[in-house]
């Protein structure tokens, strides 16, 4: 039985509570403990295909005397991502990929007019775009289609001059750290994570989709009728 615990470890007072629950867990024999430094504020377990969600609190008093909401969701695809995305936590890499496997979630429910803030689980989705359309769809299918819109806007954009320079985000946030709250302390470390989010994205250093990827979204004859060289 393989065993892996995810705590929050990005404050002072989370660490005050966290790290005898991690000395605890240690000693019953757990070995894959960790305190992240980044603020967690998911609350979940994942157990083979089984994924429990929702608003408790893992404490006795958010169970016996608070009114909360949570749900046993059935999904081997669901529980596998959330398996990768602890992976990542666990190794402590940068989170790219992260950023960009939301941005493509993202335009799956664009044009489904689905609000973000609901946070209808992947399964579902398909489901009801298989419903309202006829057509049967995956998970992995809707993601492919969101990776060709998301990459053709790319597209459009490298034509009007945007490279890997335009890929940032405010000074404040790359040399200022946050005085308080769960991530004080912290400022974004963009190169690695924009290494890892243009390797998911297939794009090359420059920030332009590589040859491979436009082939095989379809997307090559607008490519070149917007004058852009691939490599």
């Amino acid at each position: 039985m393989d065993i892996a615990v995810l705590l929050n470890g990005a404050s002072e007072l989370s660490r005050r509570y966290n790290e005898p629950v991690a000395e605890y867990l240690r000693d019953l024999g757990l070995r894959r403990i960790l305190l992240s430094e980044r603020f967690i504020h998911a609350k979940l377990i994942v157990v083979d295909d089984y994924v429990i969600l929702g608003f408790h609190n893992l404490t006795s008093s958010s169970v016996a005397s608070r009114l909360e909401l949570s749900m046993t969701i059935e999904s081997k695809s669901l529980a596998n991502a959330l398996d990768t995305l602890f992976e990542h936590f666990y190794s402590e890499e940068e989170r790219g990929w992260m950023v960009a496997a939301m941005e493509l979630w993202g335009e799956i429910q664009e044009p489904m007019v689905l609000c973000k803030f609901v946070g209808i689980p992947p399964a579902h989705v398909v489901g009801l775009y298989s419903y309202a359309t006829g057509i049967r769809r995956t998970t992995p299918d809707l993601m492919k289609i969101a990776r060709r819109i998301f990459t053709l806007k790319r597209l459009f954009n490298v034509a009007c001059g945007i490279w890997r320079t335009h890929d940032t985000l405010p000074r404040r946030f790359l040399s200022e750290p946050l005085k308080e709250g769960g991530s004080m302390g912290q400022v974004v470390d963009l190169k690695p994570m924009l290494k890892e989010y243009y390797e998911y994205m297939g794009r090359d250093k420059s920030g332009v989709p590589r040859r491979e990827i436009i082939e095989e979204l379809g997307l090559a004859k607008y490519a070149s009728k917007l004058g852009i060289i691939v490599k």
